[in-house]
């Protein structure tokens, strides 16, 4: 039997999803301590899916919002890299630039294999089997959050040493990874909710499982953004009410019906929880309120307001080549002995290598969330707008290291291939 080219990829693709989207780098560290184990592996499937997919599938790179990515991409190690040798002297010497270039060249790499494999793999086994593939792969990653204690993580890892042992990580290094990871879940499984047309009382359940983990980590961020994605959802599928059939109809109001109970169980229940909780939880909890409520302040963004409007002001002294690569990752200027990281990759990008990136950043992610709400299908819509609205506003907008981000990767890479997906002669296909 004759191996296939389509075949190679396909399997290198599931192979690559699997690392990824279970986080096995992160498992082995925790286990061994050894750094990144997986990562050649990673950089070797991703070769070989792009060359088989390109040379010999054919696969033609015809995203506008692809082409942008990369262009954002060059253009902020590019200047970056200029402003740093024009003046070197803003880069701590806690950073390192090659670790830096390291995680920057290996993200672009990522971000186009996962969209040549995409394309080859919904071409050959459709959109169906994709899907179901990574919301199997996360599944994995948001058991090990919401059953972290179960599980026995806690005795493979030193978890306790490193962050507030109240805040759940499952096989992430800290809680906001895992609260991103139950995010982007909860994307894919409302988006799957919506699409496919049998297991969606299976997926209902993973919802609740996804949300749940997401308030497990106890991250401000990842609970608020949350909500704005639910909200999101129910506005997203407003939209095409007057478009959907029956069999449609009936899911949204079964979901709406769930969401209510839902809420006001917990709602009636609040107090009781409250109680269970330890003290750094119910502190979190407040503080989440307190900046849902329009109180912005150091206490309710853990000092993120200072670093911001420290940046800010940094930035606008030097607005057009910004401090070189890596000088945002840690502010060497910062008042203080603790020299962090702005916390922010929107104001990273603008402080590393100026307003032309920035700029960059910003039309790619507005074009793939309008990409998203414009999309015929009310699934795949929000899929790509829901994973555009996580990324942006909890991912890259409370930390420094968003784009070196492997699931934000790869999933920018998938939403970018469905981002061209149509229905051509009652068939669904991508450009």
């Amino acid at each position: 039997m004759k191996i296939k080219y389509a075949d190679i990829v396909c399997f290198c693709f599931l192979i690559l999803s699997g690392i990824i989207f279970c986080n096995l780098n992160g498992v082995l560290f925790m286990a061994f301590r050894i750094t990144a184990p997986f990562s050649p592996l990673i950089l070797l499937l991703s070769l070989i899916i792009l060359f088989l997919s390109f040379e010999k599938e054919r696969i033609r790179a015809n995203s506008l919002i692809l082409k942008l990515i990369l262009l954002f991409y060059c253009s902020y190690l590019f200047i970056g890299l200029v402003s740093y040798f024009l003046d070197p002297s803003y880069l701590h010497p806690r950073t390192s630039l090659l670790v830096l270039l390291k995680s920057y060249l290996s993200s672009i790499v990522i971000i186009t294999s996962f969209y040549a494999g995409s394309k080859v793999f919904i071409k050959h086994y459709g959109l169906n089997r994709l899907l179901q593939a990574i919301i199997g792969f996360s599944l994995v990653s948001v058991i090990f959050i919401a059953f972290a204690n179960q599980l026995g993580v806690s005795q493979i890892s030193d978890v306790s040493k490193t962050v507030e042992s109240d805040r759940q990580s499952g096989l992430f290094k800290n809680p906001n990874e895992a609260g991103a990871m139950a995010l982007y879940f909860v994307v894919l499984t409302l988006g799957g909710f919506s699409f496919f047309r049998k297991y969606y009382f299976i997926l209902l359940g993973l919802i609740g499982l996804a949300l749940y983990s997401t308030i497990l980590s106890f991250s401000k961020s990842a609970m608020i953004t949350g909500l704005l994605v639910l909200i999101a959802f129910l506005v997203h599928q407003a939209k095409y009410a007057p478009k959907l059939k029956l069999s449609s109809l009936f899911k949204v109001s079964l979901f709406i019906v769930v969401f209510v109970s839902s809420i006001s169980f917990i709602g009636f229940r609040f107090f009781s929880y409250l109680d269970q909780m330890s003290y750094g939880q119910r502190t979190r909890l407040l503080r989440t309120t307190q900046i849902l409520s329009g109180q912005i302040d150091k206490q309710t963004t853990s000092e993120r307001d200072g670093l911001y409007s420290f940046a800010i002001e940094q930035i606008m002294n030097r607005p057009l080549l910004g401090y070189g690569l890596g000088s945002f990752h840690r502010l060497k200027n910062l008042k203080g002995a603790n020299k962090m990281g702005v916390h922010n990759t929107q104001l990273m990008v603008f402080g590393e290598s100026g307003i032309i990136p920035f700029l960059l950043l910003m039309l790619t992610f507005t074009l793939l969330g309008f990409s998203g709400w414009l999309n015929k299908s009310p699934g795949i819509g929000f899929i790509i707008l829901g994973t555009a609205i996580v990324f942006f506003v909890n991912v890259a907008g409370t930390g420094h290291n968003a784009l070196g981000a492997r699931v934000s990767n790869a999933l920018i890479g998938i939403t970018i291939v469905l981002s061209q997906w149509k229905r051509v002669s009652n068939k669904r296909c991508v450009e």
